[in-house]
């Protein structure tokens, strides 16, 4: 489960990964769009000055990470778009997008006070996207889990935290996990192997809950 240039850092991805292929014992597929350190809100310090921004100037003014620009957004949304047109359009039984998952904060925990707004903005985007490229409405109501940032890490920050639980409330299937009590590497900034593998299972467990499990 760790990567292999960092064997000491764990992915909660791969035990969702793991956990619903025991469920659907068949093959899915997974688009993923992960770089570490990177920030929201333009004014939060990330990785190579690309951000996840949504907001309509952000957006208007910055291209695609895959175009040489610094919109992570827009290169995520790309790279879906290539696998709903390429691979996705394939399928003869077709596809159904399940759910997104989501943990990420640390790096706008100086701009706590933006975090709602700005992640707020980034699943409508997201949600609208979907329904705009595929004609499906009813990814206007996608599913969007979330895990908190543990209350250990030198970035946290309750402002953050807040924003998600206020989201939760807010909109529509959005649902957090609690990781208040994650225990994380000696960096106090990744999970440990434990706690990554209880955000996964939490968030399969989420996504039974809600349905999203089911096949067609």
């Amino acid at each position: 489960m760790a990567k292999p240039d960092l064997p000491q850092r764990h992915g909660y991805d791969a035990y969702v990964y793991y956990l619903l292929e025991q469920e659907w014992q068949q093959p899915f597929y997974v688009v993923k769009w992960s770089l570490g350190g990177t920030a929201i809100c333009p004014k939060a310090s990330s990785t190579d000055g690309k951000h996840w921004c949504a907001m309509p100037d952000y957006l208007a003014a910055n291209e695609s990470t895959l175009r040489g620009g610094k919109s992570l957004l827009k290169s995520f949304l790309e790279e879906l778009d290539l696998c709903l047109d390429g691979p996705l359009s394939q399928l003869a039984e077709g596809y159904d997008i399940k759910a997104m998952l989501w943990h990420q904060g640390e790096s706008d925990y100086r701009q706590g006070a933006d975090y709602y707004e700005q992640l707020r903005a980034v699943v409508l985007y997201i949600r609208k996207h979907l329904v705009e490229k595929t004609g499906n409405k009813r990814y206007a109501s996608l599913p969007f889990i979330c895990g908190t940032v543990s209350r250990q890490n030198r970035c946290y920050n309750a402002e953050v935290e807040a924003a998600l639980y206020r989201l939760q409330h807010d909109l529509k299937h959005f649902y957090v996990i609690d990781m208040q009590h994650g225990q994380l590497q000696r960096d106090q900034l990744h999970f440990t192997a434990p706690s990554a593998e209880h955000l996964g299972r939490q968030m399969v467990e989420k996504m039974k809950k809600i349905g999203a499990t089911k096949l067609k």
